[in-house]
């Protein structure tokens, strides 16, 4: 372990000084294909840590196919000549990227096999094979995905060791020029000039549920702090909005108080949803999982954070009351629009909570690949 783990810093360290001279170093035909592939433009980033992966380890083990990235069938029994690319990837490559800080826009900070269901089904083919054709519904280039992972299987093990640099050296490059973006929004704060009117007009042409929870941290964080003074903002940092229900996190983001207990969790949804009993049906789980919570806001980036004939059905009353008096907890629903109402309310302005946004995007690690340029855009 100790072994791979200082082969793959050492990688790192060579990796931006390497991609000058990569195209004398990396097989022509892969060097081709790499630079095709969209680089945190899919939506989908987990495909590029197989990627990086399979480089690493044909590097270190010429022998094997990297192509055959399963081990095991889904009933256990072995597929001949494969390997676990899963575990290798959670063990050694998300660390690195993560202590190298270029997953954001690059790949993936948790694991290459999460949210990519489309490659997990072909498991039963035991390989990915060049050309093969894969009906799947994905948004990365799944032909071009297929022929990555077959060239780096061509590999030597010195060719792939220099593959795996120059992946390492265009996550280098992305993490360089988004630490530019971010050094002008932090130049830029207080400096806006907009107006609330503004800000929801962004909020509601930007297509990044990410930054809508930012966006709504930023408003509601001087509202909820200015009654209870002693709580600490928690889980901004590596919570998307698109948490699984069933969590034991109080939320998508949450405040404790000193005792380290979430007394308050909140909910954030984009434009494209609502407030609706399934979100009160995700409350209720978290009550059972953060027993000391005692308030929850379930916010919604639409005009209306509930629809009319959800609030007229007499169950919706009966079931937020019901949270209110078996389970001790207070729901509130609110648009980005209600809580802009309250911010002015509570007396921050559009400057105040547009620097505080600009603090977190600066450490957010989920943005999409254009939200930092259309936010600076924004400013000018």
């Amino acid at each position: 372990m100790t072994d791979i783990r200082s082969a793959l810093d050492s990688a790192l360290a060579d990796s931006e000084a390497m991609a000058k001279k990569t195209q004398n170093l990396v097989p022509t035909a892969i060097y081709e294909n790499i630079n095709k592939w969209n680089f945190g433009g899919y939506g989908w980033t987990s495909p590029v840590n197989l990627f990086l992966t399979a480089a690493w380890y044909k590097w270190l083990n010429p022998e094997q196919d990297v192509c055959r990235i399963w081990s095991q069938h889904h009933d256990k029994t072995r597929i001949e000549g494969g390997f676990a690319i899963r575990s290798n990837d959670e063990n050694y490559t998300v660390p690195l990227v993560n202590k190298a800080r270029i997953a954001q826009g690059f790949c993936s900070p948790n694991s290459g096999m999460q949210g990519s269901r489309a490659i997990e089904k072909m498991r039963s083919a035991e390989r990915i094979n060049r050309n093969e054709a894969i009906e799947q519904s994905v948004k990365f280039d799944m032909a071009l995905f297929q022929n990555i992972m077959n060239d780096i299987n061509d590999c030597s093990s010195d060719e792939a060791h220099q593959c795996f640099c120059y992946l390492l050296s265009i996550g280098l490059k992305i993490r360089k020029g988004r630490e530019t973006e971010q050094n002008k929004l932090l130049s830029l704060s207080g400096k806006s000039g907009k107006s609330f009117t503004d800000l929801l007009k962004f909020a509601d042409d930007i297509s990044d549920p990410q930054f809508i929870k930012l966006l709504v941290v930023s408003l509601m964080t001087p509202f909820v702090l200015n009654t209870h003074k002693s709580l600490i903002l928690e889980g901004v940092e590596g919570h998307k909005t698109a948490a699984d229900s069933q969590s034991k996190a109080p939320g998508d983001f949450w405040f404790n108080n000193q005792d380290g207990v979430a007394e308050v969790g909140v909910e954030v949804k984009d434009k494209t949803k609502t407030i609706g009993f399934e979100i009160l049906g995700a409350i209720e789980n978290r009550k059972k999982n953060n027993s000391g919570m005692k308030y929850y806001f379930a916010v919604s980036a639409a005009k209306i954070a509930v629809k009319e004939y959800v609030a007229k059905d007499r169950l919706w009353a009966e079931y937020i009351n019901r949270l209110r008096d078996d389970f001790d907890i207070a729901v509130l629903p609110l648009s980005v629009y209600d809580l802009v109402a309250l911010a002015s309310f509570n007396g921050a302005s559009v400057t105040d909570v547009m620097s505080d946004l600009n603090k977190h995007l600066v450490t957010a690690i989920d943005l999409k690949k254009e939200t930092l340029k259309q936010w600076l855009s924004f400013y000018s």
